[in-house]
């Protein structure tokens, strides 16, 4: 499962910029897969939700939330993918992500 969340967070970061570079000591991100289930067909179906706040010190809410599916095939290759953002911080200094797919 590991991989799995490496090749997730690599995905969101290109998508999205998001700690893209992570700034060290400021920036913060969470991944949490909420589901994973293989299929007939060795595909794997991964739910998850990822958090960033790009100033973890910060009062103010600059966190930016979002949801999102990916379905990789048996070697671990990314099929297909949804991705949006549900929640950004009234502080946030980086765009909403949308999604272009």
């Amino acid at each position: 499962m590991e991989d799995l969340e490496l090749i997730i967070l690599e995905f969101i970061h290109n998508k999205t910029g998001y700690a893209n570079p992570k700034e060290p000591y400021s920036n913060w991100e969470e991944l949490e897969i909420t589901e994973i289930k293989t299929q007939n067909d060795e595909a794997i179906n991964v739910v998850f939700k990822y958090f960033f706040d790009e100033d973890s010190f910060s009062q103010y809410d600059k966190g930016h939330k979002l949801e999102g599916t990916m379905r990789f095939g048996k070697n671990k290759e990314i099929l297909s993918w949804s991705l949006k953002e549900f929640h950004t911080g009234v502080a946030a200094n980086l765009k909403a992500y949308e999604s272009k797919k």
